[in-house]
């Protein structure tokens, strides 16, 4: 019985379109009324281009005002401008709500840039 009850649910239309844009990890191709910040955002990096400095940037706000989508689409055109210009660069994100500690956050890197490091 709770079988069928269960293979009747999952073989249901779901409402959405979807689905998937609604993971946490989804990133919007357009972020409306965000083109000021990622503007700052291109300024601050620049020298990271051009030079190859080092840069950082912290970004504040109100939750659920697209810090995260603003910080992950930055982080992908960075990479973008980076390999059109034959620069070795990678963003990596790092959710520090879920990785507290600053073991967890170098554990990251590590796991992201030497996946044969013993974990």
């Amino acid at each position: 019985m709770f079988g069928e009850i269960f293979e009747e649910e999952l073989s249901r239309e779901s409402v959405f379109r979807d689905e998937s844009k609604l993971l946490p990890d989804y990133v919007p191709s357009v972020l409306v009324h965000r083109d000021e910040e990622f503007r700052y955002l291109t300024r601050v990096f620049k020298p990271v281009i051009e030079y190859r400095a080092s840069q950082r940037v912290l970004i504040t706000g109100s939750v659920g005002v697209g810090k995260t989508a603003l910080a992950r689409r930055f982080g992908r055109e960075l990479e973008s401008a980076a390999k059109g210009r034959k620069l070795n660069l990678s963003y990596l994100h790092v959710n520090c709500r879920k990785d507290r500690t600053p073991y967890a956050v170098l554990t990251k890197l590590v796991q992201r840039y030497y996946p044969r490091w013993p974990a």
